[in-house]
């Protein structure tokens, strides 16, 4: 019971986000005939009493109806019960042939035998940039994979789990040009180090001998076949399941470590707040230059905070954001109309970002558009039950406020992927050579 609140959380905050943020929002509209919005909905709410009421009293009239059919329930209650003890026995039976068989594989070699903390997962996405290959699988966190877990297919070894989420994880495939792995070759027995180079495996030496120095002797490696399994994709077939191995129970490192990781909480807490006013400075400077269609910049910290799939922490941006839109921007002062529609729009993001990985600049701008256009459908729909009036936006000004959050936004994106520290690290050593 507690496992399933625990995974329950997130929706929880979502629910009790939007309850206060109507509240807030009902207190403060009152209708032409003196009623506040949330007086009226207490009416609404009391409606439905009286509905049950009559209800009831068709139920007493089934209730008869009910009695008459009882004797023929109960004998096709027994009924089943019969079917479902032989069924049970035919299981039995099942579960004594499929022991036999498992043990006459495994006497015979003919499948490896998996060990019991083995996760079953599907692969489904491929990804590739430069001479960089990784894999996306459809479980994560939630299903018991962690970040190091090995990967592997019926051929052999695939690649290890370098990131989680609660339903997906990303895998370093062995043909990436950072990864290297200890293998046999099938013929000789000799021990290999093979290396990927971004579209294949290649072995980088071959230890032999030692000699009287203590150091190994190398040579170029024997012609033949190696024990690795060919990357997934070639020849044009789809992928096959694979089979995600968790880490062993041992402690992580790193990661398992609680300063860390409040140090690491501490560093999205304060990303959101300096993005909300970077956010708030933004918007004031575009109003002061009167641009004629200026992005939605509140909408950034709440994706930037969505990116690692923790709907939580998404939720609170999109609150904090929303409020400080709402201080800013909103007429008639109302406090949380904003805030509603950017904890919604977070917790979609958040979900999103859990299920999937959105790296492509134009993709993000695409999701960013389609959120400025969802929280203008949330906003007018909030204006309509609170005021009984349908304000729709200006189609022209809606499409350049789109337009330009998620260009903006794509540009960012773009710009964050740049590897900065890198080229001014190789700026400088040219400099010194």
């Amino acid at each position: 019971m507690s496992a399933r609140l625990t995974a329950r959380r997130p929706e929880a905050v979502l629910l009790f986000l939007l309850s206060a943020c109507l509240v807030v929002l009902s207190i403060q509209v009152r209708r032409p005939n003196g009623m506040t919005a949330g007086e009226k909905w207490l009416l609404d709410l009391a409606s439905p009493f009286l509905v049950a009421a009559g209800e009831a009293r068709a139920g007493a009239a089934a209730v008869g109806e009910w009695g008459s059919t009882h004797a023929r329930l109960v004998r096709e209650n027994r009924e089943l019960r019969a079917r479902i003890a032989e069924l049970e026995a035919d299981l039995l039976r099942l579960r004594d042939a499929e022991r036999d068989k498992g043990r006459l594989l495994e006497l015979f070699g003919v499948t490896p035998h998996l060990p019991p903390e083995a996760r079953p997962a599907h692969l489904i996405a491929l990804q590739s940039s430069g001479t960089f290959r990784s894999a996306l699988l459809d479980r994560g966190g939630d299903d018991g994979l962690e970040a190091g877990g090995v990967v592997v297919s019926p051929a052999g070894l695939l690649g290890r789990v370098v990131a989680t989420g609660a339903h997906s994880a990303r895998v370093q495939l062995l043909s990436d040009s950072t990864a290297a792995v200890g293998v046999l070759f099938v013929r000789g027995g000799r021990a290999a180090v093979a290396h990927g180079d971004g579209g294949g495996v290649g072995v980088l030496y071959v230890p032999l001998s030692e000699g009287p120095a203590g150091r190994a002797h190398l040579r170029d490696p024997p012609r033949g076949p190696l024990a690795l399994p060919r990357p997934p994709g070639r020849g044009g077939g789809r992928p096959e399941p694979r089979v995600a191995h968790p880490r062993p129970a041992a402690g992580p490192v790193g990661a398992g470590d609680p300063r860390a990781a409040a140090g690491a909480e501490a560093m999205k807490a304060l990303r959101v707040l300096v993005g909300t006013v970077l956010a708030a400075a933004c918007t004031i400077a575009a109003a002061a230059a009167r641009l004629p269609a200026s992005p939605d910049f509140f909408l950034y910290p709440v994706a930037d905070a969505s990116r690692g799939g923790a709907a939580i922490l998404t939720m609170l941006a999109g609150l904090l954001a929303g409020l400080t839109e709402d201080a800013l921007t909103v007429p008639a002062r109302l406090l949380g109309l904003h805030a509603f529609a950017k904890i919604l729009i977070g917790y979609l993001l958040a979900t999103l970002g859990a299920r999937t990985v959105v790296e492509k600049p134009l993709a993000v701008g695409l999701l960013l558009s389609g959120a400025v256009l969802l929280e203008s459908g949330i906003l007018l729909v909030l204006l309509w039950l609170l005021r009984g009036q349908l304000l729709p936006p200006r189609p022209e000004a809606l499409a350049w406020r789109a337009a330009a959050t998620g260009l903006v936004g794509a540009a960012l994106h773009h710009a964050s992927r740049v590897p900065w520290r890198a080229r001014r690290e190789a700026r400088r050593r040219r400099r010194l050579s």
